[in-house]
């Protein structure tokens, strides 16, 4: 057999963990995060923490798309989740 060399790499460990998750046939993802959860309206004065959300809602609004490197690939990654579950 070959010799196995470590090389630096960046991972999306949002991403990673769902699909990990998925191969465990896990139950349930749960993804940390100090910023808060799903906001609906982030940033407007009608703006409320969303409690449940649908994948097909999500996708509906782009939601995360203007936080590509915060909460973007978070929310993508639930995305995955649930439709992989």
């Amino acid at each position: 057999a070959g010799v196995l060399h470590g090389v630096e790499a960046v991972i999306d460990k949002d991403n990673c963990g769902a699909l990990l998750a998925n191969e465990l046939d896990a139950n349930v993802f749960i993804i940390l995060t100090d910023g808060g959860g799903i906001w609906e309206d982030f940033g407007k004065p009608s703006a409320r923490e969303m409690c449940e959300v649908t994948p097909e809602y999500l996708i509906a609004k782009n939601a995360g798309k203007e936080f590509p490197g915060s909460m973007g690939p978070k929310i993508q990654a639930a995305i995955k989740f649930v439709q992989r579950a």
